[in-house]
Parts: C-alpha cells; structure tokens; sequence
C-alpha cells in the first residue's frame, strides 16, 4: 500500500491511497466514524436558567460542543466535570465553558451557545463522557468518505485540457504524462461536463487508487489522529476475531 497526502485545510485531510481496495477502506470509514472514542457532554445539571431557552434546548447543544481531551480521557466511559456560570448582557460562547481538568477543552472557542440579556443568568454543572459515534452521534469524531481516482486519455492528447484544469482547479490533477491525465475526482473542476460529453475523451476509473478524505469535527488535533486511531482499533478487533477462531 502507498499513500500520499493530496490536500490540507483546516480541519480537512486528502489523501491518495494506492494499492488497496474498497472493502478495506470501507472498514476504516466505518471504524473512524463509529468507534474511534472522543470526549461529549453527556450529562447536565441546570441550577439556574433565566433565559429564554429551554433546559433540554441548552443541553442538546451542550451535547453537541466539540470537546478536545488528553488520549487518557478517551477510554469509553472515562468521565470529566465541566462548569458554566455566566450572567447577561453577553453571548455566551463555548469558551466558557470551565473544564475542571487542565486536559479538557473546547475545539472551537467562538461557537455560540447561548445569549443572555440583561438580569439573566445560566448556572450548571455538566459531565462530559468518552463514547463512540456508534452510540451518538456527538461521539463521531469526523465525516470518511472516499473515491476512486480517474483517469483520462486522448488519441489527440490532453495538454490543452491538462493547461484548462491547472487553471480552473489545479488541486483535482493528480499526475499527468503519457497522454493520459490522472484527476481526484471527474466532478472536481469546472469542465467536468465538458468532460463527460466529449467523443474524444476516454474516462476511466482506476482500480486500486483512492482518495480518502476526512473532515474532523475537533476532538482531535489532527486528522491523522482520527485515521491512525481507526487502525488501532480495527487492529484489536482482528485480534479479538483470531482469538475466538482459536477455540473452535
């Protein structure tokens, strides 16, 4: 297997994945997103509330906070303690939230939460559990999703094709030569139409080559993290698999 990072952004990680297939990039899709443990508010305790949101209204959101922890909080069940008090006038924001471990934070520090006028107050105590996104959705650390790579080809060759895609979107070119021009994704540029009606244009998808993409929610610092955990966790559960193989 060969892979190679494509594209970076902020909370967003591209890569080209060669010589695997889909069944195995499917078990780490579903690993990713529905056993890789993070840190969510789970449980609240609402001492006082004035404004004019409802208690359960202010907890879903609550729950729905991307939390950041240290790796020894994220073993399933693993619990912190979180505190908010504020009083209005103010916007209340995600970085008011007080964990009282020093290990604990808010992935996005400007995510409103709630606004208070003047005179209201919000008081509560909230417990943020480690879970995994196969029991809520507030566990899932991240959206994995993947594509084959295409490629394209040309009797007549493709440089004139090649210097339209570079200027249009010159991040959907994987590799070019030979005639042949290899592209993320055949929706990837603004001539993808163009490209699908064209007698002259041959698409292909190609076996074995994929773009694996991730777009994390927060909870870890990298995206890598998210992938490299995936694999942790589908490595145990082969190990499991073997083990129990073992006694029949």
């Amino acid at each position: 297997m060969e892979i190679k990072e494509h594209q970076t952004g902020p909370q967003y990680l591209e890569l080209l994945v060669k010589g695997t297939d889909e069944a195995f990039l499917n078990a780490i899709r579903r690993t990713a997103t529905t056993h890789v443990p993070t840190l969510a508010i789970e449980n609240v305790s609402i001492y006082e509330n004035s404004s004019v949101l409802f208690d359960e209204y202010i907890a879903s959101r609550l729950g729905l906070t991307s939390l950041r922890a240290d790796p020894k909080f994220l073993k399933k069940g693993d619990k912190a303690v979180i505190l908010l008090e504020e009083e209005g006038p103010k916007m209340v924001h995600a970085k008011d939230l007080k964990p009282t471990d020093p290990s604990v934070d808010v992935a996005y520090e400007d995510a409103p939460l709630l606004k208070l006028m003047e005179g209201q107050k919000i008081k509560m105590e909230m417990e943020a559990v480690a879970g995994i996104g196969q029991d809520h959705v507030k566990w899932q650390p991240a959206n994995v999703y993947y594509r084959h790579s295409v490629t394209l080809s040309s009797k007549k060759g493709l440089s004139e094709l090649h210097a339209k895609i570079v200027e249009t979107n010159k991040d959907a070119i994987l590799e070019y030569k030979d005639r042949k021009l290899v592209l993320s994704d055949p929706n990837a540029t603004d001539l993808s139409n163009k490209i699908r009606e064209s007698k002259e244009i041959e698409m292909e998808f190609n076996d074995g080559s994929f773009l694996l993409c991730v777009e994390g929610f927060g909870h870890y610092a990298t995206e890598k993290e998210v992938l490299l955990k995936a694999a942790e966790v589908l490595k145990e559960k082969t190990k499991e698999l073997k083990k129990e193989l073992k006694k029949l």
